[in-house]
């Protein structure tokens, strides 16, 4: 199966931007902030519904400047991915938009008040990755000694979840190994393992690819 990616051509983008330009939101009035604009899924390029959009901001106070950011407020994406949040400028110096749904993997958005237009508006396009869900398990069925060794790593991109798969290789030695370790990875992707094994002094290397659509749950067995 083919990775599939997402190329979006100046007529997509140009009629994104007038989605956004057509929704509700209010013009500026004096000290108002509009952030608004669409959530889209980076693989299908569908509208997400549902995601909750958050902004943050960093502001001068008392002449100092902070470079923390505290959360200001939040709303959520319509059923055509639009979202449009109000709040005020004050004396922010920067911006933290941050994107979240469950089983997508979140973003963040920096934007300063420079980019904010004259009428105190700021458009962006959000893109959220789906996950899925992969059960790794590896299985030594061919046993020569206690030295047995493997070891395996993801290609490209290393798994969402930094906890289940780092980004080193993961080791396992002896002549017993039967483990499964699930991992949350991008959906609609092909993901892929490369793994080395070591046995009787003689080293081979492999790599499978595994299909994970969006959302989905994969089992899958790597015997050596």
């Amino acid at each position: 199966m083919r990775r599939i990616f997402l190329g979006f051509s100046i007529i997509s983008v140009l009629a994104l931007l007038l989605i956004l330009l057509e929704t509700s939101c209010r013009k500026k009035i004096n000290n108002d902030l509009i952030v608004s604009g669409i959530v889209i899924d980076t693989t299908t390029g569908a509208p997400i519904e549902g995601a909750v959009i958050s902004i943050s901001r960093s502001e001068i106070s008392s002449g100092t400047y902070s470079s923390g950011y505290e959360f200001v407020t939040s709303a959520n994406s319509d059923a055509n991915g639009n979202f449009c949040i109000e709040t005020e400028k004050n004396r922010s110096v920067s911006f933290l938009m941050t994107a979240f749904k469950d089983q997508y993997i979140s973003n963040e958005v920096y934007f300063t008040s420079g980019d904010i237009d004259p009428y105190g508006n700021h458009l962006e396009i959000v893109m959220l990755s789906p996950v899925a869900f992969l059960n790794l398990r590896f299985k030594n069925t061919h046993p020569y000694n206690s030295s047995d060794f493997f070891s395996y790593g993801f290609g490209q991109e290393s798994p969402v979840c930094a906890d289940c798969c780092p980004p080193g290789p993961v080791v396992f030695t002896g002549n017993n190994v039967d483990q499964t370790i699930s991992c949350t990875v991008f959906g609609n992707r092909t993901n892929i393992v490369y793994y080395k094994v070591v046995k009787n002094d003689v080293t081979h290397f492999f790599e499978d690819s595994i299909v994970c659509p969006a959302f989905s749950t994969i089992d899958h067995l790597i015997e050596y």
